[in-house]
């Protein structure tokens, strides 16, 4: 021990205004010792006690070395608590320029905090460690870092006091100095980073409370902090920056399977990898876990793509990269209520689930609630305000979950939701002809405001009702009703593959004719937009001998009119007008106005090809007299026709009405119709510029419903 060494002590003890008394109790040494080591009569004091005097003396890093130096001590090597980087890391380039963003823009009077967070298996840690490495040497006082275990498999948390404890050690603070209040703790451990430039990891933690005493007070230090939630509450308080972490692209997820499995391995078989990306969801655990499976054998890639159907694929035989288990960690962590929110909407076969869905599922009056901490936990994912979406394994997993005397009602309730909804839109868009449907006990009414809102909400969940009709739930009845409820639907968007299919599902769990028969109808309409003829007549002709037989003129006024939708579409106009024109009495027997409007165009439109304008005006105007509603397909005949007696002014009209109509609608083939019908008529006016213009509009349009009119039209243009 030297004199400098005495006279530090005692210029140190002054400056924090202590007593020999008072450090000896504040340091946990004793009086003689202290007043030995001031006066230099205490020679060769232990390293501890000289560690404990810094300790108790606050002293910053600089001072605690040149203390220990003067006491002939080592200097003491800083902390460098990081674990190796994961291995297979790849991409994450926009994460990792957010981080560096953190740490070169942090603010100056605070500690910077960024908390990654996502779901479990996405890939923080890896992500943490990795950054934490290449900025290592920007932090010259080390680097501490802590698992807290916030979802192990265990289910052990670390204690905050736990984590300080080992904070403090690496600190160089004696195990018999550490206060045993986490309070107390917390207060060392801010005393001793005050500053520090230190880079603190915070992995896996549970929530806020646990990572708030773990914080340094002064500026200088950087804490990153990996979670599955989102520590809402930390980022409010302390201005963390946030940074949830996203599924890798399939060009990463590539990229870390040819890291792992090697470049030709993986490219010798594309199908079969494109098949395990696809599995495997973008989910960097998922991928480590098949790719540690395949690094070992050599086999076909093949082969484990087709082992990847469910969750049994996913296992490792160890509980901290088991898929089940890592998801189980976060389930477990969940309210009452929001486990079971979680399991049941693995019930849900669609891709996306709406807020009313969820309540119907789940028999909540209000879900937001549990939703919220759903999401918070990284469980779901909020998409757009109100709808949430599943990773397809954590589907799987809460599917897997369902308690069975919970199985029944629950599925009953989501299949009848969106029967009951689907209903309702049709309803709002046919008030005259439908009865309005009443809602089944425990399902979530979705407003609608107007015939617009309705088919919105259709639109929107067009996947969902797909999903649900081709899913076997045990309520065939369900099924059939949705279909007939969107059938209408999917013709006039031109889904013409999906309506073939939903309908033959529905034919497949319906043995009562009459639904039959109206089934054959609408398949009937679907095969001839396609130019199925065959297919369509040979329908028509089987619901037309069993509408004759019924005495069902409504029925059989259909029937007339789809053939001669048919037989128009052939080019025989002239049978079509006749059978048009029986159906035109069929439904002025039964009082069904809107169809005789229908069937009164359609009449007009086969005038009009058979080029007989005069005939063709008059039941056209027939048409939109007797209709309650505007229609696009009845205003699109009468531009037609105008447009043919040389009235373009009025067919310009027309066609507007149609178009704006059929937008409102939705009606996808009508708007395309009819543009290209305005653009003719803008042609003949000698607007070239215009017609070109509408025309282009509507080659838009045909492409959407995949029709062979885009490329007739595309080749007008072209001329």
């Amino acid at each position: 021990m030297t004199d400098e060494f005495a006279g530090a002590v005692r210029r140190f003890r002054l400056r924090a205004g202590l007593t020999q008394e008072a450090l000896a109790e504040r340091s946990g040494i004793s009086v003689s010792t202290i007043r030995g080591m001031e006066t230099g009569k205490r020679r060769n004091p232990q390293l501890a006690s000289v560690r404990q005097l810094a300790s108790a003396l606050a002293l910053r890093p600089q001072e605690q070395e040149d203390l220990l130096s003067a006491a002939g001590a080592e200097p003491t090597p800083a902390p460098r608590q990081l674990p190796p980087e994961l291995a297979g890391f790849v991409g994450r380039g926009d994460a990792l320029g957010r981080l560096d963003a953190v740490l070169d823009g942090g603010a100056a009077s605070t500690v910077v905090i960024s908390a990654i967070s996502g779901t479990a298996g996405i890939g923080k840690t890896t992500l943490a460690l990795h950054w934490a490495h290449r900025v290592a040497g920007r932090f010259p006082d080390g680097q501490l870092y802590a698992d807290l275990r916030g979802f192990d498999p265990s289910g052990t948390v670390m204690a905050p006091g736990e984590a300080l404890r080992a904070f403090l050690e690496a600190l160089n603070v004696p195990a018999r100095s550490v206060p045993d209040d986490v309070e107390a703790q917390a207060a060392k451990f801010r005393t001793l980073m005050a500053g520090r430039a230190m880079l603190v990891v915070l992995d896996n933690a549970r929530d806020a409370a646990q990572v708030r005493p773990l914080l340094p007070g002064t500026p200088g230090s950087l804490v990153v902090v990996t979670s599955r939630h989102d520590l809402t509450g930390l980022i409010a308080t302390t201005n963390a920056r946030s940074l949830p972490l996203a599924l890798l692209s399939r060009e990463e997820a590539h990229a870390l399977l040819a890291d792992r499995l090697g470049a030709e391995r993986v490219n010798a078989e594309p199908a079969a990898v494109a098949e395990i990306i696809d599995r495997c969801g973008g989910l960097p655990l998922a991928l480590a876990v098949v790719s540690a499976r395949a690094a070992h054998t050599s086999f076909s890639l093949t082969a484990y793509a087709e082992e990847l159907g469910g969750l049994d694929g996913f296992g490792s035989g160890d509980e901290a990269t088991d898929l089940r288990a890592v998801f189980a960690c976060s389930y477990l962590a969940l309210s009452p209520a929001a486990a079971r929110a979680f399991r049941l909407l693995g019930l849900h076969p669609g891709t996306e689930v709406s807020l009313a869905a969820v309540a119907s599922v789940t028999g909540l009056t209000s879900a937001r609630r549990v939703m919220q901490e759903l999401t918070r936990a990284h469980l779901i994912v909020e998409r757009t305000p109100g709808r949430f979406a599943f990773h397809d394994l954590l589907r799987a997993y809460a599917a897997e979950q369902v308690q069975p005397d919970e199985r029944h009602d629950a599925l009953y309730r989501l299949v009848a939701h969106y029967r009951y909804n689907a209903e309702r839109a049709r309803f709002v868009d046919h008030p005259r002809i439908l009865a309005e449907p009443s809602a089944p006990d425990g399902v979530a009414t979705v407003p609608f405001a107007d015939v617009t809102a309705a088919k919105s909400w259709l639109k929107t969940e067009t996947p969902a009702l797909l999903a649900i009709v081709r899913s076997d739930h045990g309520f065939p009845q369900e099924v059939v009703e949705i279909v007939r409820a969107i059938a209408n639907f999917l013709d006039i968007n031109g889904r013409l593959s999906a309506n073939v299919d939903v309908l033959h599902r529905a034919m497949a769990l319906t043995s009562d004719q009459k639904t039959l028969v109206f089934l054959w109808k609408l398949l009937a309409r679907v095969h001839t937009r396609a130019g199925r003829h065959a297919e369509a007549r040979a329908l028509l002709d089987r619901t037309l001998e069993i509408d004759l037989a019924s005495g069902d003129t409504d029925a059989l006024g259909y029937t007339y009119f789809g053939l001669a939708r048919l037989l128009g579409g052939q080019g025989g106009h002239r049978e079509a007008q006749d059978l048009a024109s029986k159906a035109v009495t069929c439904f002025q027997e039964s009082g069904n106005r809107n169809a005789e409007a229908d069937a009164l165009n359609g009449v007009a439109w086969c005038f009009a090809m058979l080029g007989e304008f005069g005939e063709a005006l008059v039941r056209a105007e027939q048409a939109i007299a007797t209709g309650e509603s505007a229609n696009a397909g009845r205003l699109d005949t009468l531009g037609y026709v105008e447009h043919h007696r040389g009235n373009h002014a009025k067919a310009v009209k027309h066609f507007q009405e149609a178009v704006a109509v059929a937008e409102d609608a939705g009606d996808r083939y009508m708007l395309a119709e009819a543009l290209t019908h305005l653009g003719d008529t803008h042609e003949a006016m000698g607007d070239h510029a215009e017609a070109r213009e509408t025309w282009e509009q509507a080659v838009e349009e045909w492409d959407a419903l995949h029709s062979p009119e885009a490329d007739a039209l595309r080749a007008r243009l072209g001329s």
